[in-house]
């Protein structure tokens, strides 16, 4: 979706700038679809060796960064690109579509500042239900604790699953899946269903940028929920 809203005219073919990736573990049917773009970097899953990349980025001074790199990967990543930047006098926009709000505290505030994400969920959707579960999670994390989308998502689809459960009237799992099918949830991202064609979820990712203050701040959205393409589908 990040690169969807950026083709329809904010930053035009953001996938061609200077990529940079991990390399997933049993990815290799997907690798083997398609050959890396000229400007794509990838590293092993867990690498933090990132100068060699860091130095190309200063040389080359492309409008953009594209950073799919995940967890310690892209911590490291984000801090040294913002220190070689800040040296060298330059301001890249650096977009990503696999960092949280949690790994943005990591990250800390000086660095990820100003970082565009796109994520299923942020801290700061304002709507009723997420207001909600956010006073639950502080109660029970601590006040300085963010939900992350992977625990909203958790609790998305312990939510979902429990009410298929209750509409079906067992746990037999054909019943389940036909009673799951189409039924909307209104969930603290907003509202999600389940594609009774393939068993995963519409869902209505928005992109936002990093303000330093423990949240992202909402940019942009479809402002509907999409279709959910599974990799395995992928031509």
């Amino acid at each position: 979706m990040l690169r969807a809203h950026f083709q329809r005219g904010v930053l035009h073919r953001v996938q061609l700038r200077l990529d940079l990736g991990n390399q997933p573990v049993g990815s290799r049917d997907r690798q083997q679809r398609r050959r890396p773009h000229p400007r794509e970097r990838l590293l092993e899953l867990g690498e933090t060796a990132v100068d060699h990349i860091v130095r190309e980025i200063v040389e080359r001074k492309p409008p953009v960064v594209f950073n799919t790199l995940v967890g310690e990967s892209s911590y490291v990543f984000v801090r040294a690109l913002h220190e070689a930047t800040a040296r060298a006098g330059l301001i890249i926009p650096m977009l990503s579509c696999s960092l949280c709000e949690p790994e943005l505290k990591l990250i800390g505030p000086e660095a990820s500042v100003g970082c565009i994400t796109s994520s299923a969920y942020f801290e700061s959707i304002d709507n009723c239900e997420n207001r909600a579960f956010v006073a639950r999670w502080k109660a029970r994390h601590g006040t300085d604790s963010s939900p992350s989308v992977d625990g909203q998502s958790t609790y998305v689809c312990v939510m979902l699953l429990a009410r298929a459960i209750r509409r079906a009237g067992s746990a037999e799992v054909a019943a389940v899946r036909r009673a799951a099918a189409n039924h909307r949830y209104e969930s603290p991202q907003g509202p999600v269903w389940v594609d009774p064609d393939n068993n995963h979820c519409f869902l209505t990712p928005p992109f936002g940028t990093f303000g330093g203050r423990g949240t992202v701040q909402r940019l942009l959205g479809s402002g509907c929920p999409a279709t959910p393409r599974p990799l395995s589908r992928e031509p």
